[in-house]
């Protein structure tokens, strides 16, 4: 083996023209799901926070209209989800138009589209946490939970205003 054969001819110093390693270029990168498969989850996404929403919103009706209590976990809980799922709609609903001006929104639509709903559900499942130490002592008692003042919501409202402060924080980086 002589050094002429190992530096190869002209025509493949053409072929690596500018690349300094000698290696072939890397190969184009396709995408995992085929289009007409993302536009087909886009759609059963967009029908289905569109359903939860109806349902969440006739449920709120309900209330109102067997007078129910309004202020209670569960009309709390039936908004918060109301929310999530009006969020998610609209969200999903942008990639029907134009998919690179869905990811690429300014701060605050940013926040609001995708970070907030992840907030909401910390807020929903706090509410079900503290529903759920009102109601029982412990997971192992049938008893009532000792009336100890406000200590537990104004727990969970510490946490609440954490998560969202942090969150508004880590959206700006």
């Amino acid at each position: 083996m002589n050094g002429e054969a190992m530096e190869g001819g002209p025509a493949q110093d053409k072929q690596h023209a500018g690349n300094s390693s000698h290696l072939p270029p890397p190969p184009t990168i396709t995408p995992a799901i085929p289009p007409y498969v993302k536009l087909g989850l886009t759609i059963a996404y967009t029908i289905f926070y569109s359903l939860l929403f109806a349902f969440v919103y006739a449920q709120l009706w309900l209330v109102l209209r067997y007078r129910h209590k309004r202020f209670s976990y569960q009309t709390a809980f039936l908004f918060l989800c109301l929310l999530w799922a009006a969020l998610r709609a609209l969200l999903f609903s942008f990639y029907f138009r134009d998919c690179v001006t869905a990811n690429a929104l300014g701060p605050f639509a940013y926040w609001l589209l995708y970070c907030f709903p992840v907030c909401l559900q910390f807020f929903t499942l706090s509410l079900m946490n503290l529903y759920c130490a009102q109601v029982r002592g412990g997971p192992a008692t049938g008893t009532a939970a000792p009336q100890t003042g406000t200590g537990g919501p104004v727990l969970v409202n510490q946490k609440l205003i954490l998560v969202v402060l942090v969150d508004l924080i880590l959206v700006d980086q």
